[in-house]
């Protein structure tokens, strides 16, 4: 089974949204991490070579995957127009 970690900014950006919008983004983290193998990841391009996006309706969480430890690590969660942005 997959487990789930957030980075300390995934983690601050989450508590940013609303209650509401919190409980769907760990609704889909949850089944997302239940469904992992099953599932085909869209990576990211330049300059965001290495990770990957999942789609939370209109928000955004990108991630890395350490396959050793099977573990999908959020690196940010942003509204879909500010996910490709840095900072």
């Amino acid at each position: 089974m997959w487990s789930i970690a957030l980075t300390p900014i995934a983690l601050e950006r989450l508590g940013e949204f609303e209650h509401v919008i919190q409980k769907r983004i760990w609704k889909k983290l949850d089944w997302f991490t239940g469904n992992f193998t099953f599932l085909s990841h869209e990576p990211l391009h330049i300059p965001f070579d290495g990770f990957y996006k999942l789609r939370i309706g209109d928000v955004r969480a990108v991630y890395s995957i350490d396959f050793e430890r099977k573990q999908v690590i959020i690196q940010s969660i942003k509204w879909r127009d500010k996910a490709y942005k840095r900072g």
